[in-house]
């Protein structure tokens, strides 16, 4: 959720930039002559597009603007935005409900860790990460203490 800026803030803010660039032509005539005029065309358009874009990002779920064609929509499309959503999960329901009925794979959380282990030995012999290490086929790491390694024969290579 956002938090709305002050009604005076925002006022303060827009008069201030007003006086600003009433002011800035005034100070730089004299030193840059008729180039005052696309310079403060360029400095309101830069200024004055910095505050709308505040304004409208202040308030992103109220904010409405035009269209292509001119009507009103939403600047954030969140009805659509959950429409797709809630597509999506009935569509990953549905294919749930497929799977279970034809015997499809599904996606399964493989292995079933209740919790965190304490360490990362206890993580590879829950997860049955110890294999052989001596020689070719190893797999990951140093067989736990209370295991004995796998002995490796030529007979598959």
């Amino acid at each position: 959720p956002t938090l709305a800026v002050p009604l005076a803030y925002s006022r303060h803010t827009s008069r201030f930039l007003v006086a600003y660039t009433m002011s800035l032509p005034l100070a730089l005539v004299r030193s840059i002559g008729w180039a005052t005029l696309p310079v403060m065309a360029t400095v309101c358009w830069a200024l004055f597009g910095i505050l709308e874009i505040g304004n409208v990002i202040e308030e992103p779920f109220g904010a409405v603007v035009s269209g292509n064609d001119g009507a009103p929509r939403p600047l954030l499309p969140l009805t659509e935005v959950c429409r797709t959503i809630r597509r999506d999960v009935r569509n990953i329901a549905l294919y749930s409900q497929l799977a279970a009925e034809y015997g499809a794979p599904r996606i399964e959380r493989t292995p079933k860790v209740k919790a965190l282990p304490e360490s990362f030995k206890s993580l590879r012999e829950q997860l049955g990460l110890y294999a052989n290490t001596t020689g070719r086929g190893a797999t990951h790491g140093a067989t736990p203490p209370a295991a004995k390694p796998t002995p490796v024969t030529d007979a598959g290579w």
